[in-house]
């Protein structure tokens, strides 16, 4: 396939003039939707990657070579979060689509320094056709990121190292607000206030020829653990942090601080632990607007599993198990306390598709299953599933299409005398009649999505969520929303 590699990057910042206009995507020239050759990385969504040797993320050499996800077990490839790179490796993983342009990167010429730069603004608009707390209405999410990647080595000599910063902005109102859900359908907005912080700050070390790796600093744990890879197109928050674990896990907006450890003995093993500051789960302190602080109340997780081929098209899978739990003292929902939480989770994914030619071209199947206690915790067992498809339509090979179900059993506790659990679970007072402080039994919602690639610094994702029985109330109609994600990537 031919690169797609033109000479208009100096006037890339008008793209801006096409984010209404994501229909002219489909009626785009052919010419504009092969996929990329070396000089553009093949396109990859979580989770995929070829069951042959390749080298991923940016084409020049003195690219900075890793990411925190890195010895996750994950593929080493581009994703939503980071662009990663892995050579002279077989490694069998799932491939993710293409998101990094590297525009940047490529105008300025810092990758020869050792420094990769990227600068992303993701618009999210939700419309409520019908059903929830708000039918009619609509709710808008602005996040904007800057992201410095260092290879340490090329920067100041120091084999293995990487180290990488990041600032988050985020405007916007709360899409669940509409919906009553408790699940958050709409992942921009598992924090749902203005913000401006340093969400990541971050050293890695990578040892014995990068089979064991350690970082310390702020970091996003959700991309490093519990990370369904061949999900995180998905707009549902619990599709990157599993439904019974989302409540505790610091994530996105809320990073954290604390230490964490991979380590690869082959191609198919990786295990990993992490410990980090917990004040988010214990108090509901927004980790990732402050520093650390380590009093008591920590979060920890780890995980082990293995990646595979399946037949004689080495149709690559991976399972992993895992386990987390929260220190300090918890607020139960019948106005006791306990000492901690924990849980169990485990995620599965194969690709059962792929084309002869060209592997990246692909149907990927995924399941997780993670558990928590319904006494501190608003989920008692949590299931997602689902079917992501890279290059769903002829001639449009870096487009993606994904179907998935996140299921979800809520607490049976009712709350204490003076405060009922839909009191405590709900940001704010709900209105007649649905403050009858029943939450439902369950809560499941259905998604699905179209990601289109415009450009290779434009993106457009329309996506439909139809929730059933919105866990904050019982009197709640089921919701069906229109969703559409424009990213801007620089």
């Amino acid at each position: 396939m031919a690169p797609r590699r033109e000479s208009t990057e100096r006037s890339i910042l008008l793209l801006t003039a096409l984010l209404v206009l994501p229909i002219a995507v489909l009626r785009a020239d052919d010419t504009t939707a092969v996929s990329s050759s070396s000089s553009h990385t093949a396109s990859v969504p979580p989770g995929n990657d070829t069951s042959q040797p390749r080298t991923t993320g940016s084409s020049l050499p003195n690219s900075p070579s890793h990411s925190a996800q890195q010895y996750s077990g994950s593929s080493y490839s581009k994703t939503r979060d980071d662009v990663v790179r892995k050579e002279g490796t077989t490694e069998v993983g799932f491939v993710q689509p293409d998101v990094a342009s590297g525009l940047i990167n490529r105008v300025t010429g810092i990758e020869k320094y050792g420094v990769e730069a990227e600068v992303r603004w993701a618009m999210s608009w939700n419309a409520v056709f019908f059903g929830g707390l708000l039918p009619g209405n609509w709710a808008d999410e602005n996040v904007g990121e800057v992201k410095l990647i260092g290879d340490l080595d090329t920067m100041f000599g120091w084999k293995g190292g990487t180290a990488q910063i990041r600032f988050l902005h985020r405007r916007g109102s709360d899409a669940s607000a509409l919906t009553g859900d408790l699940l958050t359908f709409n992942g921009y907005d598992n924090l749902n206030q203005a913000l401006g912080e340093l969400n990541e700050l971050w050293v890695q070390q990578d040892l014995f020829e990068e089979r064991f790796s350690v970082l310390v600093g702020k970091v996003k744990i959700n991309r490093t653990f519990q990370r369904t890879q061949s999900a995180t197109l998905f707009l549902g928050n619990d599709y990157e942090a599993l439904p019974a674990i989302s409540a505790f896990l610091p994530q996105n907006q809320s990073t954290t601080s604390g230490i964490q450890g991979f380590v690869r003995p082959n191609d198919q093993f990786f295990a990993g632990f992490g410990f980090y500051d917990g004040r988010l789960g214990a108090q509901g302190i927004n980790t990732g607007a402050r520093g650390p602080q380590f009093n008591g109340n920590y979060f920890y997780i780890g995980e082990t599993g293995v990646r595979y081929t399946l037949g004689s098209n080495d149709l690559p899978g991976r399972f992993l198990v895992g386990g987390w739990g929260q220190s300090g003292k918890l607020s139960r929902f019948d106005g006791g306390v306990q000492n901690g939480t924990a849980g169990f989770f485990l995620i599965h994914e194969q690709t059962i598709w792929q084309e002869q030619e060209h592997p990246d071209q692909n149907l990927a199947a995924f399941f997780s299953w993670s558990t928590g206690d319904g006494n501190v915790n608003p989920f008692v067992k949590g299931l997602t599933a689902g079917l992501q498809w890279i290059g769903p339509i002829p001639r449009r090979d870096e487009d993606v299409f994904g179907f998935g179900l996140v299921w979800a059993q809520l607490t049976p506790v009712m709350g204490s005398a003076s405060e009922s659990t839909q009191s405590q679970l709900a940001p704010r007072p709900l209105p007649p009649p649905f403050n009858n402080d029943r939450i439902t039994a369950n809560e499941w919602e259905w998604q699905w999505y179209y990601w289109i690639f415009v450009h290779e610094s434009l993106k457009v994702q329309p996506n439909l969520t139809y929730i059933h029985d919105p866990g904050l109330s019982t009197e709640i109609r089921d919701p069906l929303v229109f969703t559409i994600n424009v990213l801007l990537d620089f």
